[in-house]
């Protein structure tokens, strides 16, 4: 069977989980064995403020280009999360620009198994 050899199949394919993409739960997991890595929340701070991940820094997604006055080693491990993964991808993409090397859109706060810090 041949596979067609459009980017937009292998985009869609990557969201579906086929190539081996780690969830939040195994991506939180990582960053809390990296003790330089940071977690970072995108949401707005409302969202923030009424649930998150237990060492995450706020960073909404409109603020993102604040990065380098949080976080000035851009060889950092940052790990982003939002509500359901689309803003982290989005903010992934802004960093990249801004020169981080190690950026890791995690998926959505939705599918974590784990503890809430409210």
């Amino acid at each position: 069977m041949d596979i067609p050899q459009s980017p937009y199949v292998y985009m869609r394919i990557e969201k579906m989980g086929l190539f081996g993409r780690k969830n939040i739960n195994e991506s939180v997991k990582e960053f809390r064995d990296d003790k330089n890595a940071r977690l970072i929340d995108v949401r707005d701070p409302a969202e923030f403020k009424a649930g998150h991940l237990n060492m995450a820094l706020n960073v909404p997604v409109d603020k993102i280009e604040s990065m380098p006055s949080r976080v000035h080693d851009k060889e950092t491990t940052l790990y982003l999360y939002c509500a359901t993964g689309s803003r982290a991808r989005k903010a992934a993409s802004k960093l990249k620009k801004l020169g981080y090397k190690n950026v890791k859109a995690i998926g959505g706060i939705e599918k974590w198994e784990g503890r809430i810090v409210k």
